[in-house]
């Protein structure tokens, strides 16, 4: 089994595609946006007083654009 390469420099790799004919749309597309680690940002970015709100405000306004999936949920052997 193989070793996964990974871009360590997200907008030098979008530079470097572009370069080579791809579109932004194109390189998003093959993106995976964790929703999480987005809304952290979100609220990271936001005043002290209003974090909480603007995170859920974010979480909805993508529930609302049905963009949002949901795995099925996994299950793991706990070790005894």
């Amino acid at each position: 089994m193989g070793r996964t390469r990974k871009g360590a420099d997200n907008e030098m790799l979008v530079k470097i595609a572009k370069e080579h004919g791809l579109e932004l749309s194109e390189i998003i597309s093959e993106l995976n946006f964790p929703l999480t680690k987005i809304s952290k940002l979100v609220s990271a970015n936001a005043e002290k007083s209003e974090k909480r709100e603007k995170q859920q405000n974010f979480l909805a306004a993508c529930d609302d654009a049905g963009i949002v999936q949901t795995s099925e949920e996994r299950f793991s052997v706990a070790n005894q």
